[in-house]
């Protein structure tokens, strides 16, 4: 039997499941590693599954001297890949390409997340900030929020966000002067999205579009909101604490069954970090 190795190369990132990997074109690179005699294979067929089910279709082929396909993914989405050998004497391997499972499956995410700010609120130092991400792939957990003061360029702190809740916080600011809020969203693939609100100083009002700047809204507009420990006693019954080789430009994704998972974790002891409420 003709054996072509599969190896899957380390990647940066984290994909949607235990075996996806994100990539952010459409334009893939597959290296192929042989592991037996060149002359000994006449092709070698790439096949592609686009309804994460096996069904299979013939994207390319490619002679025993070529180290690689190329393949371009029409649009973004799921893409599940698989290689067939056929040597000299018409030979198959695998024999039925609809047995086993993929090579290879990969999501293919261009577009970056869109994000919307929906409610904004200021009372002295403390900031509200409410927001929503589109995105087909979302990656909820990279979901940041920093400020700094307006005058400032650099200087960014982040606010800690709960992990269930990433659509709106509030959060002490530690000024009553003007900030500038930062909210970053990342796909899956690695799509990146920011942008920012200034909050103006305390006793200096600014319109947002479409509607002005008022203050917190009664219990009974926000009776989602609960109370743990806010700072002012008058909000405290509404605020709570807060095989084919990789494609080139792949990402790393999660290993099991013996492999150890690369995640990161932050605390609210990190360095510049604020601790924040959430809207539930």
């Amino acid at each position: 039997m003709i054996v072509v190795a599969v190896m899957l190369l380390g990647m940066m990132g984290e994909p949607i499941g235990p075996d996806y990997y994100p990539l952010k074109t459409r334009n893939i690179k597959f290296p192929i590693q042989y592991t037996t005699d060149r002359k000994l294979i006449r092709e070698v067929q790439l096949y592609v599954s686009r309804n994460r089910e096996n069904t299979w279709s013939q994207v390319g082929s490619v002679a025993p001297d070529k180290d690689f396909f190329l393949y371009t993914a029409p649009a973004d989405g799921v893409y599940w890949f698989k290689m067939q050998l056929v040597d000299v004497k018409g030979n198959r391997d695998p024999a039925d390409i609809m047995r086993g499972p993929p090579d290879l499956k990969v999501l293919i995410d261009t577009t970056a997340p869109l994000i919307r700010i929906t409610n904004t609120r200021r009372h002295g130092e403390e900031i509200v900030i409410e927001w929503t991400v589109e995105e087909k792939f979302p990656n909820g957990a990279t979901t940041k929020v920093h400020f700094r003061p307006s005058d400032n360029t650099d200087g960014w702190r982040e606010v800690l966000l709960p992990t269930n809740s990433r659509t709106g916080v509030m959060f002490p600011s530690g000024t009553t002067d003007g900030i500038t809020v930062r909210i970053t969203a990342v796909d899956r693939a690695g799509n990146r999205t920011e942008v920012t609100k200034e909050f103006p100083a305390v006793g200096v009002s600014a319109a947002i579009p479409g509607k002005l700047v008022t203050p917190l809204a009664s219990d009974d507009e926000h009776s989602g909101i609960v109370q743990a420990g806010a700072t002012d006693a008058t909000h405290t019954s509404r605020i709570r604490r807060a095989v084919l080789r990789e494609p080139s430009g792949l990402q790393e994704r999660p290993q099991t069954e013996g492999h150890k998972a690369r995640q990161k974790s932050t605390g609210a002891e990190s360095a510049g970090c604020v601790e924040s409420w959430l809207f539930r």
